[in-house]
């Protein structure tokens, strides 16, 4: 049944680490992975202001989150921001990178080693679409992406208006038989409610050992009890694990998240020493998994308030603390960040202050 559509921009992971860090060159202070939706509003012009804070420590920000790469990268043009060097897509499953000079015919055969990608088993693949079905999966609900598009199907009018104006999405008669003849799939999404998503995510995460994400969604319209299940075959902590292999910080990283899909990156900042920062909005079992690793493992946690209209002020706020501490840290001529940052006496830290937020809108 699958038609062989052989990638031949995929690698291997080891390839992909060696051949980019041969073209990196210089010395990175600190990498900053962030989650976009519902953390960060790249259309807001305080993300902009965040960029330069980065660039000013001598850091790097990295868009990790659950959108297709092409999704991300159409954000970045849309609102004139120049593109990221790196970027993980698919909760971490496509990782895509983009250098920073010009393009020459050495850098255009460089270029098909530019993507790396962890797929999908095809019959992994196979076995969860199959389980959706017979258990009473809607196929006119079934998506998938790779790097380059969504699946997504047409005949569904709700689904149809819902993708509209996506420049990615692309909608078939059978989603289901598409996606099983496209051999580069990275990521599923189903939808149901909540009792269909939950059985799903347990058959997925037990027999076939995925990765799920379920959350509320409106997808293909707004219902009581409307569900999305994410299933992918690795995680947003492996893409930081492989990214920061790259780059190599001397000064570390840190971790900005409000998903479930987030937690995995924000073990792996914890597992490394590294700071998290996560959104007061996010669901409770994301709160309480943040605190169990900041008291375990004596993490520095940044708490962001819930307004998302203030959010990216409060970020910058971060990095501009972070950018203190970098400098602290730089004149002491340290090289681990963690150490540095428990020297000068950072303990954890929980902006609240809207009343100063607001007399800064009122300058404006």
């Amino acid at each position: 049944m699958f038609n062989k559509k052989e990638n031949k921009n995929s690698i291997s992971e080891k390839e992909f680490i060696e051949t980019k860090k041969s073209e990196i060159h210089g010395n990175l202070t600190m990498v900053f992975y962030i989650d976009f939706d519902g953390t960060i509003n790249p259309r807001d012009k305080e993300f902009n202001n965040c960029i330069k804070e980065i660039s000013e420590m001598g850091g790097m920000l990295v868009p990790v989150t659950g959108r297709g790469i092409a999704d991300i990268e159409n954000i970045f043009i849309e609102n004139n921001i120049e593109l990221p060097m790196f970027m993980a897509g698919d909760n971490g499953t496509v990782i895509k990178y983009h250098p920073q000079t010009e393009i020459s015919e050495e850098r255009k055969d460089k270029s098909k080693k530019d993507i790396y990608e962890t797929r999908f088993d095809r019959e992994k693949m196979k076995k969860v679409l199959s389980y959706y079905l017979e258990n009473g999966g809607n196929p006119d609900l079934v998506r998938a992406t790779n790097k380059n598009k969504i699946f997504a199907s047409k005949n569904n009018k709700d689904v149809r208006k819902y993708y509209k104006s996506n420049k990615t999405a692309k909608l078939y008669k059978d989603v289901v038989e598409e996606i099983l003849e496209t051999e580069d799939i990275t990521k599923i999404t189903l939808a149901g409610n909540s009792e269909l998503m939950k059985k799903v995510s347990q058959y997925v995460r037990d027999e076939l050992e995925l990765w799920t994400d379920a959350d509320n969604t409106k997808f293909p319209n707004r219902e009581e009890n409307n569900w999305r299940l994410d299933i992918t075959a690795s995680n947003k902590g492996e893409a930081v694990r492989i990214i920061n292999s790259i780059l190599e910080p001397t000064l570390g990283y840190v971790c900005i998240g409000n998903g479930r899909n987030d937690i995995p990156m924000f073990r792996k900042a914890s597992e490394d020493k590294k700071m998290i920062g996560v959104m007061k909005s996010s669901p409770k079992e994301v709160i309480e998994e943040v605190k169990k690793l900041e008291q375990e493992n004596g993490i520095k946690v940044f708490y962001i308030p819930n307004n998302e209209n203030y959010a990216n002020r409060y970020i910058t706020k971060m990095l501009a603390f972070a950018k203190q501490k970098v400098n602290v840290a730089k004149n002491n001529e340290r090289t681990s960040f963690v150490p540095k940052v428990a020297n000068v006496g950072i303990e954890k830290v929980e902006f609240t202050n809207s009343d100063e937020i607001q007399r800064d809108d009122k300058e404006k």
